[in-house]
């Protein structure tokens, strides 16, 4: 009876041993084992606060709109794209695209170019307000500013594609950080873009 306890207590002190063997070696091992390789951040395009100088570029992607052979759209520079519209083409010339920001009003400013208006520049206010709880509504004039044959023809256009690029920024802006778009707003002289968690 003795010698069984005794060889039951041996057995028991000797797995005893093993199991901290094993704990001690594992330990040592995931101290060692460099962390698993993180996926690089993919850069953000959009700021939370974009000044009229970042909105220019930002929103001339936008409003370059889709080639009509399905390519991706290049922006350059000197970039000119035509819009076509029944039958109707303009010239739009992204160059010359100029944001300014006064009190709560985003101002976007655009060049078009017609055979019968020569070139233009039409202007599209936008009041979005100076505080992020009025969320993603804004509103502006029933159309652009600029000259009357230009605006009645192209200034629907326009005030959609504008409308259109500065949706789709606070959607990018959103989709870069894995959140929904929430807000647009002014706040020292830059527009700024609101996301929260789904």
């Amino acid at each position: 009876m003795d010698s069984g306890w005794l060889l039951f207590v041996v057995v028991l002190a000797f797995v005893a041993v093993v199991l901290a063997l094993i704990a001690i070696i594992l330990a040592w091992r995931s101290q060692r084992t460099p962390p698993p390789p993180t996926e690089p951040t993919p850069p953000r395009t959009v700021p939370d606060a974009a000044t009229p100088a970042q909105l220019d570029t930002l929103l001339a992607r936008g409003l370059a709109g889709t080639p009509a052979d399905g390519s991706a759209p290049s922006i350059r520079a000197d970039a000119r794209v035509i819009w076509v519209d029944h039958g109707d083409e303009v010239l739009v010339h992204l160059d010359s695209l100029r944001t300014a920001i006064a009190g709560e009003t985003v101002l976007v400013s655009l060049d078009l170019q017609t055979d019968e208006t020569g070139r233009a520049t039409l202007v599209v206010p936008f009041a979005v307000g100076t505080r992020p709880e009025g969320g993603l509504t804004f509103v502006t004039e029933a159309l652009p500013r600029g000259p009357e044959l230009l605006v009645r023809r192209w200034g629907e256009a326009v005030q959609n594609a504008a409308y259109a690029a500065l949706l789709d920024l606070a959607r990018t802006h959103a989709d870069e950080r894995g959140t929904i778009p929430s807000a647009l707003y002014v706040k020292d002289g830059a527009l700024r873009f609101v996301a929260k968690a789904t």
